[in-house]
């Protein structure tokens, strides 16, 4: 039976487009600019194709969202509602809205949004994020759903239970329970919803997609003005426009059904990885991490996706006689003379790596802790649980968990393993002490060294016998014994504390070295982030390039 859904859920977005094209009409009527970023304003520059991404949210009506290479968000878009405009730091996972407001997850799970009537999203650890109309939601650790925002069809009102992925549309998200059924709230209610499993969700202006095991798409509810599912046969991957529905074939081809803007829909050649549409256009990952995006581009660069910046997963870390990197695939790779650490550097995608002197530890996509390497004294034992980060020592390893947690295992010389009790937001462990930077912005050390300092923190870095860290105004400070722990005076956004040495990122951009060894930086480029090791440095700069100087192991 057809259901007509309520007249806001199609008129809504109908409204937003309205007034985004009665604004673009009075901005060039009046001779003027839509405001400018506060800071890393997108680029109106023409194509399509952009930098390297593996993660890519689109906004509902105009614009898009990467990470960099030091997952910082860069979007792109008409940016009259500072979609574009994103908050300054890390954030690990990216969602668009309605094409008003955009989301991500910092690196200890805790949401941020921004845009226009950008509302708080709840405390407390998030591992997944869905925007809809005016409202959001997310997934605790626990699998529990919370959503906040507007609520007049009952869209914030999430169900009981577990679920393992969310969607959201203009006033409705659903998600997946464990076991592969799907369940709506808000617009769409359950009892519109089919029965069977699912593997994936996508959700339009006004009905929601799933994809079966079996690789066919199942789309509801039926009314007059559903966007057609994507074309019979098989999908690895669907996404669901305004007026349009497509899919990645299992050979990596895009297709689309229907129409954007009263015309035929051009996919681009070649292969994706994964889709996300917007109400009328469309961006693609490659294999190679390139993001393409296609279709309706008016006044708003929402197709015109970054050319100028690189946007990867790709990370490095630096130990002892190793470092290890990630790429943009999310495979993971080590370097050096022949080690337990390089030699035995595991398979898998993953999203962090830590190395410490013989051993390494590295998280999962699934946020799960895989160390290997020299295990004499337990360092290199995998944790259960989920975490957020993991930070290895000389002969100790710590991990941030979801709870908020940090937990420690391996050599408790000095006490390093014991970590106290309360909230963390990230952790850093030197070669016989570790630090903490908690919930409220204030550092706590154990093992080896001395305390810290009064006062609150944005970041921090363990290396031997120092730490360093960056207060909220970007002055650097530096506390312990070695030559690395005393500081350069300037403004910093990151800082790493090596064996002897630091780095820390200028605001500018430039880095700055100090203490014995590798302080001669590569002159005049700029930098998104560093890593000290023992006699070298890593960093990754502005291109996206991974860039390394000194007694660089495997050089």
């Amino acid at each position: 039976m057809d259901t007509q859904l309520p007249a806001a859920v199609v008129n809504r977005t109908r409204l937003l487009h309205t007034l985004i094209a009665v604004a673009v009409a009075v901005v060039a009527l009046l001779g003027l600019r839509p405001p400018a970023a506060a800071a890393d304003p997108p680029p109106a520059v023409p194509g399509t194709t952009g930098a390297t991404v593996v993660r890519v949210g689109v906004t509902g009506s105009d614009g898009g969202c990467g990470l960099n290479t030091s997952n910082r968000p860069r979007c792109w878009s008409f940016n009259w509602f500072n979609t574009s405009s994103p908050p300054t730091g890390k954030i690990t996972s990216i969602i668009g809205g309605d094409g008003s407001y955009a989301c991500g997850l910092r690196p200890w799970g805790t949401a941020v949004c921004w845009g226009f009537g950008s509302f708080d999203p709840p405390g407390g650890v998030l591992t997944t994020l869905a925007g809809g109309s005016g409202f959001a939601c997310g997934l605790r650790p626990s699998g529990r759903a919370v959503c906040w925002g507007e609520n007049q069809y009952g869209q914030t009102d999430a169900p009981a239970g577990r679920l393992t992925t969310l969607t959201a549309g203009p006033l409705y998200a659903c998600g997946l329970r464990p076991d592969g059924t799907a369940v709506c709230w808000g617009s769409i209610r359950s009892k519109d919803t089919p029965d069977g499993q699912f593997t994936r969700l996508d959700s339009g202006p006004g009905s929601v997609c799933g994809l079966r095991p079996d690789g066919t798409v199942t789309c509801w509810p039926k009314y007059e003005y559903a966007p057609p599912p994507p074309p019979p046969g098989r999908f690895v991957d669907i996404a669901i426009g305004r007026t349009f529905g497509c899919g990645i074939r299992p050979n990596g081809a895009a297709v689309c059904a229907g129409l954007i803007e009263n015309r035929d829909i051009e996919v681009p050649d070649g292969t994706f990885t994964r889709l996300m549409a917007g109400d009328d256009y469309l961006c693609g990952s490659r294999p190679s991490g390139l993001v393409e995006c296609w279709g309706e581009d008016d006044h708003t660069h929402r197709t015109q996706a970054p050319t100028d910046t690189t946007f990867t997963l790709g990370a490095v870390s630096s130990g002892g006689t190793a470092r290890c990197s990630i790429a943009a695939d999310a495979t993971l790779s080590c370097t050096g003379p022949s080690s337990a650490v390089v030699d035995a550097a595991p398979d898998g995608q993953f999203l962090q790596a830590s190395v410490g002197d013989r051993h390494a530890c590295a998280l999962t996509v699934t946020r799960t802790v895989n160390c290997w390497g020299d295990n004499a004294s337990g360092q290199a034992n995998n944790p259960t649980g989920r975490y957020t980060t993991v930070t290895a020592g000389d002969a100790h390893t710590c991990g941030l968990k979801a709870t908020g947690r940090v937990s420690c295992w391996g050599s408790n010389a000095s006490g390093r393993a014991d970590a106290p009790s309360g909230l963390f937001v990230t952790v850093s462990a030197g070669a016989n002490h570790t630090c903490g930077l908690r919930a409220d912005r204030t550092v706590s050390c154990w093992g080896a060294g001395p305390a810290a300092p009064d006062g609150t923190f944005n970041s921090l870095s363990a290396g031997e016998g120092f730490t360093c860290g960056i207060r909220p105004a970007g002055k650097l400070t530096c506390w312990g014994a070695g030559p690395g722990a005393a500081e350069p005076a300037g403004a910093f956004v990151a800082v790493s504390a090596g064996a002897a040495h630091a780095c820390a990122v200028g605001v500018d951009g430039l880095l700055r070295c100090w203490g014995q060894g590798t302080v001669t930086v590569p002159p005049g480029d700029r930098f998104v982030t560093v890593e000290s090791g023992a006699g070298y440095a890593c960093g990754i700069d502005n291109a996206g390039v991974t860039r390394c100087w000194g007694a660089v192991p495997g050089a």
